[in-house]
C-alpha cells in the first residue's frame, strides 16, 4: 500500500514539473505541414480538369481575420485521385468535382500543406493538397462558377 502511495506522489510530482515554466519564456506552437489540418467555408470556384482531378477554391467560415479590411482567409486546394470527395452522409459524391451540388456548398476540407522543391518552376510555395471534401450544406444546382 505504501508502494502505491509513493509511486503515486511521484507520477504526481513528476507530472506537474514540465509544464512549470521559467517567466520570460515563451510557450510556442508551431504548425506541422505533414500533419492533416481543416477548414470549413464555402466553395468560390470549381476547376475541374475531370471528375476526380482540378482545384477548388474555398472561402473560409467564421470570423474574419483582424487584419485591416477584415478578409476572410481564401485558399486553393489541389484536388487528386487520393483526394476523397463525400456527401453530408458520407458517401462517395458522384461525379467528383464535376457535380453540380459542389458549387457554392459549404465543406469541410481535410488538407496538408506541401512546399514544392525551390527548382520547380512556377510552383507555389503554400500548396494545400486535399484529402477529404465533405458537403455540410449541399450548393444550389446549376450554379457552377
Amino acid at each position: 500500500m505504501r508502494c502505491f502511495f509513493r509511486t503515486a506522489l511521484l507520477g504526481l510530482v513528476l507530472g506537474v514539473l514540465p509544464a512549470a515554466q521559467a517567466p520570460g519564456q515563451n510557450r510556442s506552437e508551431k504548425t506541422d505541414a505533414n500533419v492533416d489540418r481543416s477548414l470549413t467555408g464555402r466553395v468560390e470556384k470549381v476547376d475541374a480538369r475531370n471528375g476526380r482531378n482540378g482545384t477548388l477554391v474555398v472561402r473560409s467560415s467564421g470570423a474574419p481575420a483582424p487584419a485591416p479590411g477584415g478578409k476572410r482567409y481564401v485558399y486553393t486546394f489541389q484536388v487528386s485521385e487520393q483526394t476523397r470527395l463525400r456527401t453530408p452522409a458520407g458517401k462517395d459524391l458522384e461525379r467528383g468535382l464535376e457535380s453540380p451540388f459542389l458549387a457554392g456548398a459549404e465543406v469541410r476540407v481535410t488538407f496538408i500543406d506541401v512546399t514544392p522543391p525551390p527548382q520547380t518552376p512556377g510552383n507555389r510555395a503554400d500548396r494545400h493538397v486535399a484529402r477529404v471534401v465533405q458537403l455540410i450544406k449541399p450548393g444550389e444546382t446549376g450554379t457552377r462558377k
